[in-house]
């Protein structure tokens, strides 16, 4: 046994145990230990957690747990992280937001990190990094935590999948651990440069529940815009059973009246928030808006009509802070202008006489059309269309829906969805079609007839 304990010291000391690790990464490692627990237990851990059994690898986790050391942190970092067993991993969460406040263990994990993501990118070991650490109240460490996103996140090195999956969980969490640590993501430098990630963080937050997240949410409000503000607005209305619309210095009067404690909920209030315009009944509360409209053949007559007044209407109604494109689609596409532009009276009047003197005719490209949409950079779309898909680069329905579940997962755009004469039985794949649309994508979907 003894002879056993020698030769795995000295094949850890030569040849790191890092699944999936660069050497250079580790190489720290291989330092010797100055605490004598952590060389005690070291080579029990490795015999354990080299078994194929996940109940032996959670016994591994229980070797270390009393031993809070920088050696231990490099050692889970190499081993841990990424190990193939949801519940190994979350036992190795579980772990670090126990040790993560002792000396030594943050700085060391971020700083293998930080060389581990401009070597190979972010990973699991990103996802398990920040979770661990991220509910920390030790403003060190929280500073550390921010210095590593900031500079990783928006370079090519970063994954924002993962932190969007990452957000999403803890949102799904919903307890105080995940709101402190959605709260330090908020304050990361690419909140305020990216829509996707900011709305991603705040849409976690609202989750959880109780008096902490509404403190946060009323104080976030005067730097928050667009599409988030009116998130985080709804979010209050909702709540409290307030309604002071985007008006932080109310909020935050009541708020103070209140002693920052929820009053039982008044259902009085009409939970729906309107920012003074919106279009077939769905608010408009992003500051980036593309009004994507079906002109093809089978939209002639009243329903063409309706769908032009309905557009011109909503134009007319944005505000000067808002920035908007129009497209119009039938085989082909038509974008109005290459990139949105500021709702001004001479934007807003040539874009009301384009959509009225849009001719019709053709098939219906509804794919085509929403990635252009997307190419213009909106924080939500708003698409009317009266049937299926019948040309464009995709014309499934089912298969529309999912390509763009795809690229919307780190965009956050909401897709609202407007169906014309979808009330019929005969058009219920061509409902589906549109529901699934607005579902995957934060949106409302509204039938009318025409």
């Amino acid at each position: 046994m003894v002879l056993r304990r020698l030769l795995l010291f000295f094949a850890w000391l030569v040849f790191p145990v890092c699944w999936g690790m660069p050497f250079a990464t580790v190489s720290a490692a291989g330092k010797k230990s100055s605490a004598p627990e952590f060389k005690s237990a070291r080579p029990e851990f490795l015999k354990k957690f080299k078994s194929k059994r996940p109940t032996d690898r959670l016994a591994a986790l229980a070797i270390l747990e009393p031993i809070p050391s920088r050696e231990s942190a490099e050692l889970l970092f190499q081993s841990a992280f990424t190990d193939d067993a949801p519940e190994v991993r979350e036992a190795t969460v579980a772990l670090l937001q126990k040790w993560r406040d002792e000396p030594q263990v943050g700085s060391t994990l971020l700083d293998l990190l930080t060389k581990f993501t401009k070597k190979s990118g972010m990973d699991q070991h990103t996802y398990t990094v920040l979770k661990g650490l991220g509910g920390t109240e030790n403003r060190e460490l929280q500073e550390l935590i921010l210095r590593y996103m900031d500079d990783a996140l928006g370079t090519p090195k970063s994954n924002q999948g993962l932190i969007h999956s990452l957000a999403d969980n803890l949102g799904t969490q919903a307890d105080a651990e995940a709101l402190q640590t959605l709260k330090l993501f908020s304050r990361a430098k690419f909140a305020g440069k990216n829509f996707g990630y900011r709305r991603c963080v705040y849409q976690g937050i609202v989750h959880v529940p109780g008096d902490a997240t509404v403190d946060y949410l009323i104080e976030s409000l005067p730097e928050l815009r667009g599409q988030v503000k009116f998130d985080v607005v709804t979010h209050l209305i909702r709540t409290t059973g307030q309604n002071f619309g985007g008006d932080a210095t109310k909020w935050l009067g009541w708020w103070i009246e209140s002693k920052r404690k929820v009053p039982p909920r008044n259902d009085r209030i009409n939970p729906s928030v309107s920012m003074g315009r919106g279009y077939y009944g769905i608010p408009i509360g992003a500051e980036r808006v593309v009004f994507v409209l079906d002109a093809s053949g089978s939209m002639r007559g009243g329903k063409i009509e309706a769908a032009k007044r309905e557009l011109s209407e909503a134009i007319q109604s944005l505000t000067p802070d808002v920035y908007f494109g129009v497209i119009t689609f039938a085989n082909r596409v038509t974008v109005l202008h290459p990139t949105l532009v500021i709702a001004d009276e001479k934007n807003k009047r040539q874009a009301i006489y384009a959509v009225m003197d849009r001719n019709l005719g053709g098939g219906t490209s509804s794919y085509d059309a929403i990635e252009a949409a997307f190419e213009l950079g909106p924080e939500a779309i708003y698409f009317v269309s009266d049937g299926a898909p019948t040309s464009g680069k995709i014309v499934s329905p089912p298969e529309i829906v999912n390509a763009i579940a795809s690229w919307n997962h780190v965009r956050r755009v909401s897709i609202h969805s407007i169906g014309i004469d979808t009330n019929d039985t005969t058009t219920a794949i061509f409902s589906r079609f549109m529901k699934g649309i607005a579902g995957m994508s934060w949106g409302e979907y509204v039938a009318v007839d025409k």
